[in-house]
């Protein structure tokens, strides 16, 4: 109750719309959070807001996908992207990071949900030398993709570059983001290790993962994980016909 009265407590204010959908996103009340995130945005592309705009639609596009609605995603990634592209766009390093990681994540999840594999392993990388961890993103879903496109050598340089994203964020003294980083790439390399058909070797790596993530939490940037480390073990051990223990995994 206090989530849904708090937006329209300040209407105009694009943060003030945005927030609720944190509760929202946590308690998978997808449609409301579709709705106030629709607002924020609106109201933050009328004071080129671009980076709470970005950040409102990243939200947006995780909520429509989870209720399968990919046509109102691909919508509202055409739209982010076109944002992202609209000259000025730019904040500076504060609104940088929201930018930058909106950018990256809202085509990626719209890969990875709809499990489109060649798409995910098609998707380019923009560099963002200050946020190495929005960077991350591309190269996690290209390296999965690739994978799971039956093409495990061509994830080698996406793997590589993910280890290197990590050590530049541990330079950075950046320590959560240097453990995400690190659990996207260990993930990225048990896909690799799964479809050179070392099997037993990727789902050990894949459960350590996901065992790893479960430690962390959620940065307010993001919504979600691009793909929870247990999901991904979870579809593993599907494609392992071992669907019983793919079920405890989802669950």
């Amino acid at each position: 109750p206090a989530a849904r009265a708090y937006a329209d407590i300040a209407p105009a204010v694009p943060h003030a719309l945005h927030m609720p959908s944190h509760t929202f996103t946590r308690v998978g009340f997808w449609k409301e959070s579709v709705t106030t995130n629709t607002r924020s945005a609106a109201e933050s592309e009328k004071t080129s807001g671009w980076a709470e705009a970005m950040h409102a639609r990243d939200y947006t596009t995780y909520a429509y996908l989870q209720m399968g609605m990919d046509a109102q995603a691909k919508t509202n990634m055409e739209q982010a992207i076109a944002l992202a592209d609209r000259p000025g766009n730019t904040q500076g390093a504060a609104g940088a990071g929201p930018n930058m990681f909106a950018l990256a994540a809202i085509p990626a999840r719209y890969a990875m949900e709809r499990q489109q594999w060649s798409e995910a392993a098609a998707l380019q990388p923009r560099p963002a030398p200050g946020t190495p961890y929005t960077e991350a993103i591309t190269h996690f879903v290209r390296a999965v993709g690739a994978a799971r496109s039956g093409r495990p050598t061509d994830a080698a340089a996406d793997v590589a570059k993910l280890a290197a994203l990590r050590d530049r964020e541990i330079e950075m003294k950046d320590e959560y983001w240097a453990s995400q980083v690190d659990i996207q790439r260990r993930g990225a390399e048990a896909w690799v290790m799964f479809a050179q058909g070392r099997k037993d070797a990727a789902i050990a790596q894949m459960r350590e993962t996901a065992d790893m993530e479960d430690l962390t939490d959620k940065a307010a940037v993001t919504p979600g994980p691009i793909a929870p480390a247990r999901e991904l073990l979870g579809y593993m051990l599907m494609e392992n016909n071992q669907p019983k223990e793919a079920l405890a995994e989802f669950e």
